[in-house]
């Protein structure tokens, strides 16, 4: 599972999800409450995405990637300009960095995961240049 910013539907919003088939916490709330015919499920994860970026808190961040058994999270754009007071260092204290541009950071292992998923068939090398292509 990967957390990324949620938004609103057909925006950039879950593009992570969408480019890897990774699933993520929650990507476009209206998708996720219109496939479940209910909005009880997407309602709450909103704060609760909110909360993992913008928390200083290590354990309700820790409590709450535990909860979603999130692997990685990224940090890009979107992230920065929807969630204002995004609490970034904490992340590097409950992960490892594994693709920095700029500001763009993604936590955790996408190749491997990539590799896994495709039972070592894939190139590793060429994975890596899709998603940082893809990030």
């Amino acid at each position: 599972v990967i957390l990324e910013a949620q938004g609103d539907s057909y925006t950039d919003f879950a593009r992570v999800s969408a480019n890897t088939g990774l699933p993520t916490v929650l990507g476009w709330t209206v998708h996720e409450w219109l496939w479940r015919g209910t909005y009880d499920v997407p309602a709450p994860r909103i704060p609760q995405v909110q909360t993992l970026y913008e928390s200083s808190d290590v354990n309700i961040t820790r409590n709450l990637i535990e909860r979603y058994k999130i692997e990685y999270v990224f940090i890009g754009d979107l992230e920065y300009q929807k969630y204002t007071k995004l609490a970034e260092q904490k992340f590097g204290n409950l992960g490892k960095i594994i693709y920095k541009n700029g500001k763009t950071n993604a936590i955790m292992y996408l190749v491997g995961q990539v590799m896994r998923e495709t039972k070592g068939k894939a190139d590793p090398q060429t994975i890596k240049k899709i998603l940082i292509n893809k990030l």
